[in-house]
């Protein structure tokens, strides 16, 4: 088994075949995705055709495993990552982040924030629409603070913005 790299061909739900352009653009049969859970917890976001991917293929490029995504020329990496952030960046714009320094947490629909959650603090950045047990229910721009020490959980917190919206 070896390393190689080449670009997704074509995609189906867990599983891609690679063109490797070393191997004289030879396409690999579907070979699965390593993912980070795949039995009870799932997560699932396909790669897409023409991606940058790394594999470990036998010498034939029959039997191996597409190991992720990696960067490329044509998709640099994140230029806001740093020590300390998770980020999800979507191509439409769309941003979830949480850095660990500022215990901040920020979503992103693209051009606005929707909220930011930070230490025992919810801002609703604008109007939203949340679904409640007698249904839909509008709220924003707001603050939402919860109660009591640090250590407030997201639950104190989306309690209190229920307390908000019912009222």
């Amino acid at each position: 088994m070896h390393l190689v790299y080449g670009l997704v061909s074509e995609t189906k739900p867990g599983f891609a075949r690679v063109q490797l352009p070393t191997y004289d653009g030879v396409v690999t049969d579907w070979l699965p995705i390593v993912k980070l859970r795949a039995m009870n917890d799932d997560e699932n976001w396909p790669l897409e055709q023409n991606e940058q991917v790394a594999c470990v293929v036998d010498q034939y490029c029959v039997t191996g495993v597409i190991l992720g995504a990696i960067s490329s020329d044509a998709d640099q990496p994140d230029s806001n990552a740093g020590a300390g952030k998770w980020r999800k960046i979507f191509s439409d714009g769309g941003v979830m982040e949480y850095d660990k320094n500022a215990h901040k947490w920020r979503m992103s629909t693209g051009s606005d924030s929707l909220y930011q959650l930070m230490k025992d603090t919810l801002t609703v950045m604008k109007e939203m629409i949340f679904a409640t047990p007698t249904g839909n229910t509008s709220a924003g721009p707001l603050n939402v603070t919860a109660p009591g020490p640090s250590g407030v959980t997201i639950t104190d917190l989306l309690t209190r913005l229920d307390s908000f919206i019912q009222a």
